[in-house]
């Protein structure tokens, strides 16, 4: 019996017409359809079909090594009809395509993909920009093509880069264009186009171990995510010059972010090696408090996690070793918090505070987002680590509480919050929303898109029995490609602390020199200075005398570079900010 026909093309200059100058063409079968199984292709080149087929039995998830082609024919059809041994005859064919004009010397590649009888993702052929070669021993090119009817459009990252991806949108019939990768083993990631945060499947990409470098190849997607009776799983395959396809070996994969979030002097900094079950080290040197490190894509397992001393030359002697799992398609934010001495040596700490124990150890949470839901929002969560505060509560500019009872070692997240205006954020007692232990500047408008940890952290009392000038209670937010945390800016109540209301900066955005008016009830003198979105001071102003009543000062903002700031004034236990845009 007849085998159903497929669309797929080949054609071979040598069999039909000598030209000066060809192209170099690959043809990849990659029809899902169960009854397509094996075809034979016929060309015209202008002057009628074939006799005979001119490729014969190519089957799915196969290819041609390149073929010359005639190039620049601008009337040439192939048809393809039903692989049936010697008696296939042109009029068995069922299908024909105009082809495109091919360029003389160049390279291409042409998938046949789509469902034979779909309307939604009609049988056709596909053509993008092939390679023979790289342009480096190190390297290998590849251009991908997207072949699965029912895969959303993906988006694409490899473990060089968990945040960027390598292909951002990647719908049904699109190649990517011929990209350049190190010839190295890689871990690949898809991931809806529109949604980063969930992870659909990893896959690994083992170029050194196939000894790639140099080479070139198109990786499709092929078969079904939710495949039926009889139809070919999900996967992807790599087709390289001389025909060969290979599979890519399905790979679980994970992200990682960590954070070193201990107050204690002790462990300022670490070195961190992410150690998997066979032995296999990832390494961090020298990261210090209130670092973090960028996310990373890494194989799903069961990793030790090893705290040593900075620029330790082994793990044998590290300080803490902690478990570790992670699992398939799932995002971790990974936080080392607590206090390594809690023996009462260097801290009037016990093992607990309040009852909560605060000894060193990693708060491990799943379900982490490097990006918000939308990009008009920022999603944010919280960790609790700052070992001597109470259980408390996290309060919007709206009144509505962000974070409910929370207490040290608890995280609760994702809050999704609007980017439209920038905020605040008040601490308060768990129970007593009215009373602000803390005010911080939350730059929204700044922060659109992202996904960020925002982590209580310091002591509410920094001069403990034997040691002083500890971190003070501070709310550090921990950016996705990692680094140093930023601090949001502490502001005290206006009216009951600093005495000061109605501040209006003008013009705003400002010119080179803007006017600060405010209302004091009290006389004092404050320091006037300007402060970045990342909570750095990057002008100082110079010292000004309060007067009770209406205030005026002129701001000479000349020096800035254009971006957001804030305009702070500080005083005896008392700092004010407003936000400005240059």
């Amino acid at each position: 019996m007849k085998k159903q026909l497929l669309s797929l093309f080949a054609v071979a200059a040598t069999a039909v017409v000598v030209q000066a100058q060809n192209a170099n063409v690959q043809i990849i079968h990659n029809c899902p359809t169960p009854a397509a199984g094996t075809v034979d292709i016929y060309v015209n080149l202008g002057s009628g079909f074939t006799a005979n087929p001119l490729v014969n039995n190519l089957s799915f998830r196969s290819a041609t090594a390149y073929l010359q082609v005639p190039s620049g024919l601008t009337n040439a059809r192939v048809a393809i009809a039903p692989e049936f041994g010697a008696g296939t005859m042109l009029s068995d064919t069922l299908v024909s395509f105009a082809l495109p004009t091919l360029m003389a010397n160049s390279s291409y590649v042409a998938v046949a993909a789509g469902e034979i009888g779909s309307s939604s993702h009609p049988f056709n052929l596909f053509f993008g920009a092939g390679a023979l070669t790289a342009g480096s021993s190190n390297d290998f090119d590849v251009n991908i093509f997207h072949g699965s009817t029912d895969a959303p459009a993906v988006a694409i990252f490899t473990n060089l880069d968990a945040l960027t991806p390598v292909v951002p949108t990647l719908a049904f019939g699109a190649f990517t264009g011929t990209a350049t990768l190190p010839a190295a083993d890689l871990l690949s990631l898809l991931t809806p186009a529109t949604d980063f945060n969930t992870m659909v499947e990893g896959f690994g990409i083992p170029l050194a171990t196939l000894n790639a470098g140099g080479g070139a190849g198109v990786v499709f997607a092929s078969g079904k995510l939710s495949p039926a009776m009889g139809q070919p799983a999900f996967g992807l395959f790599v087709a390289l010059p001389d025909g060969t396809v290979l599979a890519l070996p399905q790979t679980d994969a994970s992200r990682i972010q960590i954070v070193h979030n201990s107050p204690d002097p002790m462990v300022a900094a670490v070195d961190i090696d992410v150690v998997t079950s066979a032995g296999a080290v990832i390494p961090f040197n020298n990261v210090g408090y209130l670092q973090a490190t960028k996310y990373l894509l890494v194989p799903s397992d069961n990793y030790r996690v090893l705290f040593s001393a900075p620029n330790s030359a082994d793990t044998s002697g590290a300080l803490v070793k902690i478990p570790a799992t992670l699992m398939k398609n799932t995002t971790y934010q990974v936080a080392a918090a607590g206090l390594a001495n809690t023996s009462g040596t260097n801290f009037a700490h016990s093992v607990s505070v309040n009852g909560t124990n605060v000894a060193f150890g990693l708060d491990v949470i799943s379900g982490s987002r490097p990006w918000s839901i939308s990009p008009t929002t920022v999603s944010i969560a919280v960790f609790h680590h700052s070992p001597d505060a109470p259980m408390v509560d996290a309060v919007g500019s709206t009144g509505s509480v962000l974070v409910n009872d929370i207490s040290f070692g608890e995280y609760q997240g994702y809050l999704p919050i609007p980017t439209i205006a920038d905020g605040q954020i008040r601490i308060t007692p768990a129970n007593d929303n009215n009373t602000t232990v803390a005010t911080f500047a939350a730059p929204l408008t700044q922060l659109s898109g992202l996904g960020l940890t925002i982590f209580a952290t310091g002591f509410l009392t920094p001069n403990d029995e034997n040691v002083s000038n500890l971190q003070p209670f501070g709310l550090w937010v921990a950016f996705p490609n990692g680094g140093n945390l930023v601090e949001l800016t502490p502001v005290t109540s206006l009216e009951s602390v600093s005495g000061i209301s109605q501040m209006n900066l003008f013009p705003n955005p400002v010119n080179e020199v803007s006017t600060l008016t405010f209302s004091s009830t009290r006389s004092f003198n404050a320091e006037l200075s300007i402060v970045n979105i990342m909570g750095r001071e990057v002008a100082k102003l110079g010292q000004v005398s309060l007067m009770e009543g209406s205030n005026s000062i002129e701001v000479n903002t000349n020096s800035l570079s254009s971006g957001q700031y804030f305009l702070t004034l500080t005083g005896t236990n008392a700092r004010v900010a407003i936000p400005f845009i240059k």
